[in-house]
């Protein structure tokens, strides 16, 4: 029987998945119809040997998107931007490689990951603020497209920071953190967020942990933060449990915060909600993008949830908007996932099971699958994506490309291994380690395909 943290059991299982999964550090959070509960254990800082405790700061990484999307939405409150308007309509000056994708690209797009630009792992350092973006914006001009605008979903890091462009031009030069901090932190209530080392470094903050050496031993990351210019798409906002809890509420709250005062309106939060992306996979589980938010239905019931990593770390939110509960853990560590959403589970399960069954139909070949339609070699920006065949074998391998560009260091370092890995054909369209295909060629072969929510294009 999975079990439903109390008042008396949270810290208890807290401490349990923190030794189970072996994490330095562990903190989480859940609200529950506004009762508020938060636990940590281990240490914050394997430098120093710090406890974790219940308000220390972490980076939350690309949940950010949900924070810089509530941002943008206060603006479309003030009628000064139109989701559905062509991002040019803004910023006349942005453009990608294929002028017809420019052209098509609107404001939504910026934020539920549809746009289609072959720039998911792009990770340009050029400092920080509006000239950084600016720097990013310049480097989209030689982007090609995966996909045309609108067609697929590909999660995609370089669009939140036209997004920021656009916002600070709206707000007459406002840079995007004091944005941040005018519209959202204090609105809310939030008495420890903040988008800087400078002052992070005040508070007890958690450091992240990578694995060294051949035994792979856990240290402290010798790197905080990945580039600042990627700021809005989730590199520089640090919080706590708390806060984070504060503006998950707002958002189960229809836009009004803990004091009453209002951040967005019930249509902006309901927008945010809404899918409004094609489903990832066509004829699977419903999971979509709403704007910002990952959106997962269940037995008709909407669930909302983002992930989001840091060098050595890991933050994960779920909110089940008609159970007003909303969840959030982070470990410092690079093994954060099965902490964070194994917790998860133990915490809100058994109000509400979280892993559905599968459906009959999905995962199931009602055919042999054609073999040849998934050989090739597909490739982005960043990686190529290899799939091969001996026999009635398929193997794939993901190699990190070398060239004249800048990739993520986080994500480059977990490919380039050049190891084969056999996988399973779970489906006429899909292996069975998640990867799906789409859109096939003339020849019946497929021309996408999509491995961890990324989309590459047959070569």
């Amino acid at each position: 029987m999975s079990m439903v943290a109390t008042d008396e059991n949270l810290s208890d299982l807290v401490a349990q998945t923190r030794e189970a999964t072996g994490v330095p550090g562990l903190v989480a959070g859940v609200s529950r119809r506004d009762h508020v509960e938060v636990a940590a254990a281990g240490v914050r800082n394997l430098n120093t040997g710090d406890p974790m405790t219940p308000d220390t700061l972490f980076l939350t990484g690309s949940i950010t998107k949900v924070w810089t999307t509530t941002l943008a939405l206060t603006f479309v409150d003030e009628g000064l931007l139109e989701l559905t308007a062509p991002v040019r309509h803004y910023l006349p000056e942005f453009r990608v490689a294929d002028a017809e994708a420019t052209a098509a690209a609107t404001v939504a797009m910026l934020m539920n990951h549809t746009a289609g630009w072959d720039s998911s792992d792009l990770a340009i350092d050029a400092g920080e603020g509006s000239a950084a973006y600016r720097a990013v914006l310049a480097r989209l001009a030689t982007i090609d497209q995966l996909f045309p605008p609108g067609r697929h979903v590909s999660y995609n890091n370089a669009p939140w920071m036209v997004l920021a462009l656009i916002l600070e031009q709206l707000a007459g030069g406002t840079g995007y953190h004091e944005l941040l901090r005018e519209r959202i932190f204090e609105p809310c209530g939030l008495e420890r967020t903040c988008t800087s080392t400078d002052e992070a470094i005040l508070h007890r903050t958690a450091v992240g942990s990578v694995l060294t050496g051949p035994e792979g031993q856990l240290e402290a990351t010798p790197v905080m933060l990945l580039p600042k210019s990627m700021a809005p798409a989730g590199t520089t906002l640090f919080t706590t449990v708390g806060d984070t809890l504060a503006f998950l509420r707002m958002h189960l709250r229809s836009g009004v915060a803990d004091d009453g005062t209002r951040v967005l309106s019930e249509e902006a939060v309901s927008l945010m909600q809404t899918p409004s992306s094609p489903r990832q996979v066509p004829d699977g589980p419903d999971h979509r993008y709403g704007l910002g938010w990952h959106v997962t239905t269940q037995r008709g019931r909407r669930l909302l949830h983002h992930a989001g990593g840091s060098y050595g770390g890991g933050a994960f939110v779920t909110v089940v908007p008609d159970r007003d509960l909303a969840y959030i853990a982070y470990t410092n560590s690079v093994m954060s996932e099965r902490a964070i959403v194994g917790l998860r589970d133990a915490v809100v399960g058994e109000e509400f099971p979280l892993v559905e069954p599968p459906e009959p139909a999905w995962g199931q070949a009602s055919a042999p699958a054609d073999l040849d339609a998934f050989v090739g070699t597909y490739r982005t920006l960043t990686k190529d994506i290899v799939v091969s065949r001996d026999g009635d074998a398929l193997f794939l391998r993901e190699q990190a490309r070398a060239g004249d560009f800048d990739v993520d260091p986080a994500y480059a370092a977990g490919v380039g291994r050049g190891l084969d890995r056999p996988v399973e054909v779970a489906g006429p369209d899909r292996l069975g380690d998640g990867t799906s295909f789409l859109d096939r060629d003339e020849h019946g072969r497929f021309t996408l395909v999509k491995l961890r929510n990324r989309i590459a294009r047959r070569v």
